[in-house]
Formats: C-alpha cells, structure tokens, sequence
C-alpha cells in the first residue's frame, strides 16, 4: 500500500514539473546570454519576456564584445520582422523600452523596412528635424491603425532621440543590414526555441508569405532631405517642446468656448484637459494617459490603443474624471459647511455649488436616510438668499442643519478607508449608478 502511494507521489511530482517548465521566467536584470538567446527566437512572447526586467537594456553595455553585436542584429531582426499588430503589443508592454533611443530605432526600423528601400539620412546636423522625419515616414503610411502607433510611438520616444542625437545615429546605421537580414532569415528558424514558434513559421511559409507586409513605398534621399529640413526657429521651438506630447499641443491648451460639434473636436479637448489636469485622472492608468497625449489630431475614433478604441477610452476618462471631481468635493470638510466657510459659502440656492449639492442629492436619493431634508432642500425656490433668515422662522438654519445631515450621510458611504463589507457594496453600486448618470 505504501508503495502505491510512493508511486503516486512521483507521478504527481512529474506532472507538477512537466506543467511548470512550460512558465516563462522573467530573464533577469542584466543577463545578456538569456537576452540574445530569447532575441534570436523573435517571438513576441520571447520578446517580451527578454524586456519584461530590462527595460533599459541596450546591447552594447555587453563586455562580450562579439556577444554584444549578434544580441544587437538578433534584436532588430526580430523587432523588424514582427507583423503590425505584433510590433504595437510588444511596443504597448514595454513602454519604458520603447522610449530610449535603442528602443526608438528599432520602431524606426519596421518602418523602413515598409518601404522599397531602406533609405537613412547620412546627415543630422543643426537643420535636421527628427520629429519630422518620424512623423513624415509614418504620414506615408496609408493604414490608420498603423499610421497613428507610429506616429505615437515616434513622439514618446523623441526625448531620447534629441538627448543624444549621435547616439540614435548610431542604432540607424546597423538598421539597413538587420532589414535585408529579417526579409531572407525566417523568423523562430532555430532548433532552440520553442516548438509552437517554429510551427507558427512553417504555416506562414506555407503560404509564401512570412511578414505579411504593407505594400513597399518608394521613399529617395531627396524625399528624406525634403520632409526633415527645419529652420532656425523651428529647431528653437523644437527645443522647447514638451516631452512625450503630439505636436498639435504644444504650447496654447486653451479650451474652445462652445460644445464639441464631432469627435476630432472632443477628442483634442479631452487630450487638453487631461495635460492642464492631472490631479483629476489619479484613477486612469498612467500608460493609457501617455499614449493618449501622444495621439496626432487626426486619430480616428476607431484607433485602438491597449485593447480598446480611443471613442472607448476617452469615455472611461471622463467617467474617471467626474467620479474623482464628484468624490473630491463632497469629501471636503469645508463644502457646504456654513459655520466653518461663511465667507466662501454661496450667497443663493441658484449659485453653482448649491445646484450642484441639489445634483448629488437627486442621484443618491434612493441611499439616504433623511427623506424630510431631502425634500426640504430641493423644494428650495431658484435664487433664495442663503444667508439670511425668511419672514417667520429662521430658513437658513434649518437649510444648513439639513446639508449638514446629508453631507454626512454621503461621506459616510463613500469613505473609501472604510473596509467593511456593506460599505464596499454600497460604494460599487454607487459608482455604478454615478458612471450610468455621467455617460455622456
């Protein structure tokens, strides 16, 4: 009996490792053997899990000399051949890579390589404009899913550009020999790497057709000369730029005084107010903020970006924005409270922040207690005085007797410190309710 279970153990461990070797680790910080062999596999998988701890690398921090430029042709081979839904994953998952200036050539790269010939600028001096070399190459492009990321990515990655500009001279000149590498060496074609990669690339020479590429542009040296030449105020003002932000907002971020009329015009204001408030979008992830930002005036409404539309993302920015506006006023001790604020407290029931009180009452009725002072303030004429007591009884006491209770009933629930489970629960539904409400 006991031997049976012996047996069984051993079997159970030999499953338990079996399914573990199959879990990809995280190549550690610095470990260029791991890194140039995960780059030569040129899976996106392997790519990723080559970056996921090295978001610094660059391959000629290598003391192996011979090492440091095989990581080098292996790693711009695999970025180079990747497809376009490929190139925007890997891109979208290493963000900090993707913004140094190793990580920038290599987007550069793709993107000669969807043109006839590889053409690279032999001069960058004073009168060059990386910016508008990137977003000329991209503007090419007739795809606008594609035309948008590389216009995107270019403008994340331009501060690491400009900051060195000799250095990304450098990444480019290897750029043209790992484009005619990764057009004649199929990808995963090595008996090391894993097994579903290389039938990946079997199926796909099946079909004769490895990288399925945009048809290839024609681009001569006269064009590059052409779309990158900028002059002396131009480069003054490139200079100043500010980091990381698509062109159309550097500088005035103004907003118009009307209603957006379509959504190229909601989209850039949205794009304004998310730069001049950051404080406002604590709640969205910082990754989606940045690409938003960098995102040229153009973008279609279709464009997506971190597995949603940017239509998609602007509204979960704007349901995060209002939730954290909404949250932030009625935590404040100092809202409403008469005793404590009279100087700034609104002189009239028609005054924005006691219309906007009355707002926050209508939508969480159905939550609070205090029926009788919920009708009392919403029965309250358009531009009573609030300061003053009416003929007869004391108005203004008993108005702010019942903001008083409310206010404390709605602080109560939406306290996000308090941890027990009812108050999780009512805070859930009245998110919920408040997102439904905000749906523009």
């Amino acid at each position: 009996m006991k031997y049976k279970y012996i047996v069984g153990l051993l079997v159970a461990l030999s499953f338990s490792n079996a399914f573990g070797a199959d879990v990809e680790e995280p190549i550690a910080h610095g470990d260029y053997q791991a890194m140039y062999e995960a780059f030569r596999c040129s899976s996106v998988k392997d790519i990723n899990t080559a970056l996921q701890n090295n978001q610094t690398f660059n391959h000629k921090d290598d003391t192996d000399i011979i090492r440091s430029s095989q990581t080098g042709l292996a790693l711009r081979k695999a970025v180079i051949g990747l497809e376009t839904d490929q190139l925007q994953e890997v891109v979208e998952e290493n963000p900090e890579f993707f913004k140094t200036s190793l990580g920038v050539s290599l987007v550069y790269g793709w993107t000669l390589n969807q043109f006839k010939e590889p053409v690279t600028p032999y001069y960058i001096g004073y009168f060059f404009s990386f910016d508008k070399l990137f977003q000329g190459l991209a503007s090419k492009i007739v795809d606008s899913q594609v035309r948008t990321f590389l216009k995107s990515a270019f403008t994340l990655g331009l501060s690491a550009v400009e900051a060195d500009r000799w250095a990304f001279y450098d990444h480019m000149l290897y750029l043209p020999y790992a484009i005619e590498q990764a057009k004649i060496t199929p990808a995963f074609a090595d008996d090391t790497c894993d097994d579903e990669a290389e039938r990946a690339t079997e199926d796909m020479s099946e079909n004769g057709d490895i990288w399925k590429l945009i048809e290839p542009y024609t681009i001569s040296i006269d064009d590059v000369v052409r779309m990158s030449r900028r002059t002396k105020e131009e480069a003054q003002a490139e200079a100043k730029r500010a980091p990381g932000i698509a062109i159309h907002l550097q500088g005035d971020l103004k907003a118009t005084t009307r209603k957006p009329t379509d959504f190229a015009e909601s989209f850039i204001e949205m794009q304004k107010y998310v730069i001049k408030h950051p404080g406002d979008c604590v709640g969205i992830p910082t990754r989606a903020l940045e690409i938003f930002k960098s995102l040229p005036a153009d973008t279609n409404e279709h464009y997506e970006f971190m597995g949603e539309s940017v239509s998609k993302h602007c509204q979960n920015f704007e349901h995060a924005i209002h939730v954290a506006h909404d949250y932030f006023v009625i935590s404040q001790k100092s809202f409403m409270n008469y005793e404590e604020e009279k100087a700034k407290y609104p002189e009239t029931t028609s005054s924005d922040t006691f219309v906007f009180f009355k707002g926050l009452i209508k939508d969480y009725r159905k939550r609070l207690e205090s029926k009788n002072d919920i009708d009392f303030l919403l029965s309250q004429a358009e531009n009573e005085p609030l300061h003053e007591p009416s003929w007869g009884w004391n108005k203004s006491e008993s108005r702010r007797n019942s903001i008083s209770k409310l206010l404390g009933e709605l602080r109560a629930i939406l306290k996000p410190w308090n941890k027990s489970e009812s108050r999780r629960n009512s805070i859930s539904k009245l998110l919920g309710e408040l997102r439904a409400i905000l749906k523009p």
